[in-house]
């Protein structure tokens, strides 16, 4: 394979490419346009260019599929050439999900029409969709039918873009489906009830359990049986030991969309595709999504977040973009938005530039900007249908040619803690979920988390861990952040090697916690951190039996006693010289330093506020300098107007 994943971009033969593109979809411009489209693109400083390729358009009646034979507009090899003359990478992305506003996203009709590949409710129901500009069936991604029909479009895919792999052609990069977290119907108990679905569930329960009695002990009851265990199919538990089998449904929830992408994987290596490396994007969300970035990660790999958030949902942003940071092999947004479908809520230009300045702030290291070009259904693209460059185009191309010249990918900021996110907590809070078939991950993309959207039920614990648990999470970033630690939050789920480094490790902590997850905080306090549990230390593991780890490897506070966690995260953070060494001193002002391994330091300043203000600078800092203007700042009077993000070169003050 001539193409690699580096920690702040591709490697292609001998040469670095940052993971930065554009999208533009080429069925939907006049050919004609193409070449100036993609000029463009290369002028706003995009190594690379990404585009979905639509199932839907290309198939024909009858089986066969038009790849630019009848409309030249479809001619996807084309496409890709134009783009290699011009120097371009490209990344592909052939579903056989890709939404991209489309009505069935992407999928051909027909195939919706088949009642065989169609997901399951609790029911028996289909499971509709109800998005712009018309609902449909979703299909179930545990239907052997469905891949033999994928097979059949990856074939023709393969057909087009296989000879132009690279290094015999331009792209470098193929997405494996899309957004696949179960198309938002993903309440615990609306899909997929399909045969094949549980057929894929039992078999789940037989590699965990291994036989009849390991599944009768674990689940209370003596009359289940391997064979012919039937799914949860709603909420019903009243105690900690009836969670266990709506625990297990949970976890084959994130496992069957994953398995689907091991078996799309595995079709596109068959047919032609395997050469370059994949990726998959998850909706925006972080706590609700029923996915697991490092499980994912074991099948595809990059797995990015796609962020679309206004400015003034900065903490949302944040928050995702800090997952990605402590969570992802390479923090990537595959899908950053420039502008929005006409149906959902407008991104104005100053939204999209906060989005794209403030998420590399804090962490992002590669993104795709969707969409680059204009097209139909779509608003707020920097590029025009026919390739001109519109009023946002500017700040893109400023902002590329900053983060190349003063090589910012590849600088790190220094980490003083991590704060765990335990994944049987997200799990539990799918199983409180309280909205019925409103879609968890949906809710928390409008601002409504596990903490406004679960049961109050404590099922048995002495408080509602799926509700308390954000909580506690909240109150240990605000603790650090008061204590300038930097942080980035970690999945639980991830491998032991990355608790290992960080001088804190933060958990929420309750009556249960997954057994693998304290083995891992066992073994991160044995290597010399320091393991800080909110409020306290679990009795049981997720399977409700004795976990009487962490007794002597961790500190225990109440989240909810600020004084208390206050002064703990200061002594721990002056114990292990954990903070900042620069800091903002004026409230809403965010101060992010990142370091290369050449010595030289990058510091971004984000204002959180609407109004014109002076950021004040304190820390060991003596010089600034703007990276875009080349004006030389004193630290103590940094002018920020709204919402604004700088850029600014530093020196040391005891250099």
């Amino acid at each position: 394979m001539s193409v690699s994943v580096t920690s702040h971009g591709l490697r292609v033969g001998d040469k670095e490419v940052p993971l930065l593109s554009g999208a533009v979809h080429y069925w939907r411009l006049d050919r004609r346009h193409w070449g100036a489209c993609l000029d463009a693109v290369v002028g706003l400083g995009f190594p690379l260019v990404e585009t979905y390729v639509p199932w839907s358009v290309h198939e024909r009646s009858g089986g066969s599929f038009d790849f630019g034979e009848s409309d030249p507009r479809k001619d996807l090899g084309a496409f890709l050439d134009l783009a290699a003359a011009r120097g371009l990478g490209a990344i592909v992305r052939p579903g056989p999900h890709i939404n991209a506003e489309l009505t069935y996203f992407g999928y051909p009709e027909r195939l919706l029409r088949d009642e065989s590949i169609l997901a399951r409710s609790a029911r028996g129901a289909k499971v509709l969709l109800p998005v712009p500009p018309r609902m449909f069936p979703v299909p179930s991604y545990a239907c052997d039918r469905f891949f033999d029909e994928v097979r059949r479009w990856f074939e023709a895919v393969a057909r087009v873009v296989g000879p132009r792999l690279d290094p015999a052609g331009p792209v470098v990069l193929v997405q494996v489906d899309n957004e696949a977290a179960l198309f938002f119907r993903d309440s615990l108990f609306e899909q997929d009830y399909h045969p094949e679905s549980i057929a894929s569930f039992r078999r789940h329960l037989a590699a965990k359990y291994g036989t009849d009695a390991e599944l009768r002990s674990a689940w209370g009851d003596s009359t289940v049986q391997l064979e012919d265990v039937d799914a949860p199919r709603a909420r019903s538990a009243r105690e900690a030991r009836d969670l266990v089998r709506l625990f297990d449904w949970a976890e084959f929830h994130e496992e069957l969309p994953r398995m689907a992408l091991e078996r799309l994987r595995a079709i596109l290596g068959e047919v032609g595709l395997g050469g370059v490396p994949t990726s998959h994007n998850l909706p925006p969300g972080q706590w609700a999504i029923p996915l697991s970035i490092p499980a994912l990660e074991r099948t595809v790999d990059i797995v990015g977040i796609d962020l679309y958030s206004p400015r003034a949902d900065h903490r949302t942003l944040k928050q995702r973009v800090l997952f990605l940071e402590g969570t992802a092999r390479l923090p990537y947004a595959p899908e950053l938005g420039g502008g929005a479908p006409p149906w959902y809520p407008q991104l104005e230009a100053e939204d999209a530039r906060f989005l794209l300045q403030a998420s590399f702030a804090w962490g992002l290291r590669g993104y795709n900007l969707y969409m680059a070009v204009d097209r139909d259904r779509w608003v707020g693209a920097p590029i025009g249908a026919r390739g001109e460059r519109l009023a946002t185009a500017d700040a893109y191309a400023a902002f590329h040619r900053v983060l190349g010249e003063h090589g910012i990918l590849s600088m790190r900021r220094k980490l003083g803690a991590l704060v765990v996110v335990p994944r049987a907590y997200m799990r539990l809070s799918r199983v409180a979920h309280a909205w019925g078939p409103v879609s968890p991950s949906v809710l928390e993309q409008i601002g409504i988390g596990p903490e406004m959207s679960c049961i109050e039920e404590s099922f048995g614990f002495p408080e509602p861990v799926q509700i308390e648990w954000v909580v506690a999470l909240r109150a240990l970033s605000e603790a650090l952040e008061r204590a300038r630690v930097p942080f980035a939050y970690l999945d639980g789920d991830a491998g032991s090697d990355r608790f290992l480094g960080a001088p804190l490790l933060c958990v929420p902590s309750f009556g249960f916690q997954s057994r693998a997850l304290v083995e891992k905080l066992e073994r991160a306090a044995r290597a010399g951190g320091s393991v800080v549990c909110a409020p306290r230390l679990p009795s049981l593991d997720e399977s409700m039996r004795p976990c009487t780890g962490l007794s002597s490897g961790a500190t225990v506070v109440d989240h909810r006693d600020v004084a208390a966690l206050d002064r703990l995260i200061s002594t721990l953070a002056d114990e292990r010289h954990a903070r900042s060494s620069i800091w903002s001193a004026t409230p809403r002002m965010d101060v992010i330093e990142r370091e290369g391994d050449d010595g030289r330091r990058v510091v971004f300043v984000v204002s959180l506020t609407r109004e014109p203000s002076t950021a004040r600078i304190e820390g060991s800092v003596s010089t600034l300098v703007d990276l875009e203007t080349g004006e030389r700042i004193d630290p103590e009077r940094v002018a920020m107007g709204s919402f604004q993000v700088r850029i600014l070169g530093t020196q040391r003050a005891d250099a």
